[in-house]
């Protein structure tokens, strides 16, 4: 770990931090849900997603102070702080590689109904999700008119965002974790938010796991999930701040 210092006698604990003001650092999870939880200078805490880009500001009473340079746009130029211990387990020197991910959805077929293993019968419009050498079986809507008024997301090229914020409260998916053997799912929490061709910013459809979608490209296969998820956290768009991490192509 680069934060760690136990040359000299003067420093009796092991593993204790070497604070080199002004260094990059970078965010990792310290749940399975995919969060870094970190106190802000008024006291209120906020939540780090994976790769945020920090740098090192210093040390006191045992808390390392760093400012947040990327990734969320609600705390960009913002003072969080992790204790020591913290602090050695959940950064990295090692940040996302500084180029665009790419990944494809190509619509199969018309809506057909199915039977979910988490969501009984829905009427799916499934797709395959071309991802880093993988093919994945997503679906793109679940719930239609006249009862629902959402759609499968269109065909274009649309940009990826940075992970916003926890969905837990109004769309839990900790239960498709717990589905499997420990480690099979992990920050199922997750979501990469989509902007849409022609629009700007969130459009609250997003890449994330399960077997229910309101228009959102939702991994069906949600044992494949972290193969979507470490591709596009290990990404970002250069110049962009971290608030984008590439692109999705659509074809129906």
């Amino acid at each position: 770990m680069p934060l760690t210092n136990n040359r000299g006698t003067s420093n009796s604990r092991p593993s204790s931090l070497h604070v080199v003001t002004g260094k990059i650092m970078y965010s990792r999870k310290a749940t399975e849900e995919g969060w870094l939880k970190v106190k802000l200078d008024n006291g209120n805490f906020d939540f780090l997603h994976e790769n945020v880009k920090l740098i090192v500001k210093g040390e006191k009473n045992a808390r390392l102070y760093l400012l947040v340079a990327s990734d969320k746009s609600n705390l960009i130029g913002q003072t969080i702080s992790l204790q020591q211990e913290n602090a050695l387990k959940y950064l990295s020197s090692k940040g996302p590689m500084q180029k665009s991910a790419s990944i494809k959805v190509e619509y199969v077929g018309k809506p057909v109904k199915t039977t979910s293993r988490f969501k009984g019968d829905l009427i799916q419009q499934f797709a395959n999700l071309y991802v880093n050498g993988s093919i994945i079986k997503v679906t793109l809507n679940s719930l239609w008119p006249p009862k629902y008024s959402y759609s499968p997301i269109p065909a274009g090229v649309h940009k990826l965002m940075s992970p916003d914020n926890s969905h837990a409260k109004n769309a839990p998916t900790d239960w498709y974790r717990k589905a499997f053997s420990p480690g099979v799912i992990t920050c199922n929490d997750i979501w990469f938010p989509i902007e849409l061709n022609g629009e700007g910013g969130n459009s609250s459809r997003y890449i994330h796991l399960g077997n229910l979608s309101e228009g959102c490209v939702t991994v069906y296969d949600v044992e494949k999930w972290n193969v979507v998820y470490d591709y596009l956290i290990n990404h970002r768009i250069p110049g962009t701040k971290g608030m984008y991490v590439g692109e999705i192509t659509v074809v129906t």
